[in-house]
């Protein structure tokens, strides 16, 4: 993992060819890495950039999955702060995978904060919990208009 695993330097590696990436697409990317945290550990960490390749937020994913074939608390520590950003006038929060089972932070991010929209990358295991996933992705939306 500590191999993998990626603090918030500009040094990084998958920084670097992103933040390439960005300026010649002249795009905004939001990629996932393993996260390294100095005084926690691993987190599960979406950054994005803007498109002069800069950061405009990393996000540590909150809501750890610790069900069905997805255990992340083995490994990972939780973050915590929410994380959102502008981007061609409109805000966007950033959620990962599990965090849209939490009514509270879509509500926070939509509502609190204001986002039109919420990007929530996500890798689900086909285990039992699969059937539920899109259905947690229609409620959070239908709950927040967004």
């Amino acid at each position: 993992m500590s191999d993998l695993a990626e603090d918030a330097s500009t040094a990084a590696p998958c920084f670097q060819v992103f933040s390439q990436l960005a300026k010649e697409r002249s795009s905004f990317i939001c990629y996932g890495v393993p996260g390294l945290h100095p005084e926690s550990g691993f987190t599960i960490r979406q950054v994005v950039l803007d498109d002069s390749g800069s950061v405009v937020s990393i996000y540590d994913k909150i809501h750890l999955c610790d069900f069905g074939d997805g255990r992340e608390t083995q490994w990972f520590r939780p973050g915590e702060r929410l994380s959102y950003f502008d981007c061609r006038g409109f805000r966007i929060g950033v959620l990962i995978c599990a965090d849209m089972r939490h009514t509270e932070l879509s509500r926070e991010l939509a509502l609190g904060r204001g986002c039109d929209i919420l990007l929530q990358p996500a890798a689900f295991a086909r285990d039992v919990t699969f059937a539920s996933w899109q259905s947690f992705v229609e409620c959070r939306a239908l709950e927040n208009q967004v």
